[in-house]
């Protein structure tokens, strides 16, 4: 069975998360029960330091990390948030391992996320910002620990005509050295949690 295979098949059984409300959709932020449910995840694991290559500029997924004892290391390429390192998640690497990936990336069509034109939200071939994509789950998989948890959080929707697969592109981004284990509904967002194989 091949990952997206696999991912299919937790599809069908995916929980749905509850709404928590406070969160823009058009602004390309996600459900904040997404990163509580996947918080909880890594403390279970004990897990103490996770990362997150495409952090919403505020820092608004800091509080369920902290709360939970987990170091968040972030990055954005535009940011004012102190804790919030300017860092090109599709070419840069982070600083040390991790426990966990929270991976939400501005999705393909999206408007520009910020005016630094390196953003992989400016990109508007789709081969190219695929190319970004892969190179930034590349750069977090080589830094994750051997039982780390990644969290890519995607969907299914249309652009220019063509219907974009962003929640299977990010499972194939993975797929190499991890496995889809569980996928948690969130309209229109779905939330797939890899793991290393056992």
């Amino acid at each position: 069975m091949t990952a997206v295979e696999k991912y299919k098949e937790l599809r069908h059984v995916a929980e749905r998360l509850p709404d928590a409300g406070g969160y823009d959709l058009s602004a390309g932020e996600m459900n904040p029960e997404i990163c509580r449910r996947f918080v909880a995840l890594l403390w279970d694991a004990g897990a103490t330091r996770a990362w997150e290559p495409f952090a919403n500029p505020d820092g608004r997924t800091f509080p369920a990390f902290r709360e939970a004892g987990v170091e968040l290391a972030a990055a954005s390429l535009s940011s004012g948030h102190p804790d919030i390192e300017e860092l090109d998640a599709t070419t840069e690497e982070p600083r040390g391992e991790f426990g966990g990936v929270l991976f939400h990336p501005p999705y393909f069509g999206s408007k520009p996320f910020c005016a630094d034109p390196r953003d992989i939200s400016w990109v508007c071939d789709k081969d190219e910002w695929l190319v970004m994509m892969e190179s930034a789950a590349d750069i977090a998989v080589k830094h994750m620990v051997p039982d780390g948890v990644a969290c890519a959080v995607g969907r299914r929707y249309r652009h220019g005509g063509e219907e974009i697969r962003l929640d299977e592109w990010l499972v194939m981004a993975f797929c190499g050295p991890m496995e889809p284990v569980e996928v948690w509904f969130s309209e229109p967002d779905v939330a797939i949690i890899m793991r290393w194989p056992e």
